[in-house]
């Protein structure tokens, strides 16, 4: 029996919990509706639910789905709350949207190839709605060989850097601030990679030779191929945390739209032994794994048996370890949210790498660091908010 049936959320988990998971669920609106229906008419702590909403980044979700049942249903201070939050993060995202279709023009003008990551683009990708994913800052990569060219839009586009450049030098990014013309201080990240170079991570060579040139709000953008976005939406889900639903609906959403896309295009199901295949290789299989099952057993994400069977790492000590340690923390649905950006993360990203030579690099980094990486360690930068978590 697969762990995502009524009776096993029945049994384990709260009402609130389980209203959480029908607003995050993939499932048809209706079908959610249905359920919904049925969960409001048992007994409801509304302020614990809207504030492990918030951190599950489900108050759009759940609020839009509130709009589809009778006004009676859900108490006034709840209805108004919802609607307060959810409207707070519409115009939040409003604001990233416009900033980032001025800040692609600028790249666009300088003839750079620019692919912006999650964000706004993904919203429009697969919710096709900018309000219904929260989000909190700005992604986006470039050609390795581009990156001083590209600061150089940035800066000249009104953006300053938001850390020194001695503490960003190992870095896979570099962190940008801009105030905005409605007054919003908006967090940038320009990448040249995907990831961080001590973790298993997907080729970002792979990646661009893959991508496809498109046009999002009017600007030319590059896109990531379906596969290589739900690989990468994978990894990232396990890297921050794997504690926040969110990650999980973008992994669940990714999925539908790779199956309907190859059914378009005249294709019986999307290629996933071709992709289980460049999971082995790529020596993604602990992290792939632990994102899609995951997505699978709480959001009902349609991924097929045969594909985790092929994917489904060994279960070595190390791997079991890790699963234990997670279990313990609280899962996806109950992890404490000082456990995402404690030294238990890096724990579970060593004994979920794959190889050997995947955690020596692993040990190399925090047993022998560079000067800035220690240097954003250290408690006074930690304390002052300066400095980035170490797990960036």
């Amino acid at each position: 029996m697969r762990p995502n049936t009524r009776e096993w959320r029945e049994r384990w988990l709260s009402t609130e919990d389980r209203i959480l998971l029908c607003a995050a669920s993939t499932q048809q609106e209706r079908a959610r509706c249905a359920v919904m229906a049925e969960l409001l008419t048992e007994t409801v702590d509304w302020p614990a639910l809207i504030k492990r909403a918030e951190w599950h980044g489900m108050v759009p979700r759940l609020y839009a789905l509130s709009q589809l049942l009778p006004e009676a249903w859900l108490p006034a201070a709840a209805q108004t709350a919802l609607q307060a939050k959810a409207r707070q993060q519409l115009v939040w995202n409003l604001c990233l949207q416009q900033e980032l279709a001025r800040l692609l023009g600028k790249f666009n003008d300088a003839g750079l190839a620019i692919m912006p990551l999650k964000g706004p683009v993904l919203a429009d990708q697969l919710y096709g709605d900018v309000g219904l994913r929260p989000m909190g800052d700005l992604d986006l990569l470039v050609h390795v060989g581009d990156r001083t060219a590209a600061e150089q839009v940035l800066l000249q586009a009104g953006c300053r850097r938001a850390q020194p450049a001695a503490l960003e030098a190992d870095l896979y990014h570099q962190s940008y601030r801009l105030l905005s013309r409605t007054g919003a201080n908006i967090l940038i990240e320009l990448h040249h990679d995907v990831d961080k170079s001590h973790t298993a991570r997907l080729d970002v060579h792979r990646v661009w030779s893959g991508a496809t040139r498109t046009t999002w709000a009017g600007r030319e953008i590059w896109t990531m191929a379906l596969p290589d976005l739900l690989l990468y939406l994978c990894l990232h889900a396990v890297k921050d945390g794997l504690g926040s639903l969110r990650p999980l609906l973008d992994i669940g959403l990714c999925v539908e739209q790779c199956i309907e896309q190859y059914k378009e295009r005249g294709g019986t199901q999307f290629v996933w032994p071709e992709l289980a295949e460049t999971v082995r290789t790529q020596h993604l299989r602990s992290l792939v794994f632990l994102s899609l099952s995951e997505s699978r057993r709480l959001l009902d994400a349609a991924v097929p048996d045969e594909f985790l069977a092929a994917i489904k790492p060994p279960q070595t000590p190390s791997f079991r370890l890790g699963r234990a340690i997670f279990q313990c923390r609280g899962g996806v649905l109950h992890s404490p949210l000082d456990s995402l950006g404690s030294p238990l993360l890096p724990l579970l990203l060593f004994l979920w790498e794959e190889t050997a030579r995947g955690k020596l690099r692993h040990m190399r980094r925090y047993l022998l660091p560079s000067d800035s990486f220690r240097a954003r360690w250290t408690p006074a930068a930690r304390l002052s908010g300066r400095i980035p978590s170490p797990s960036k």
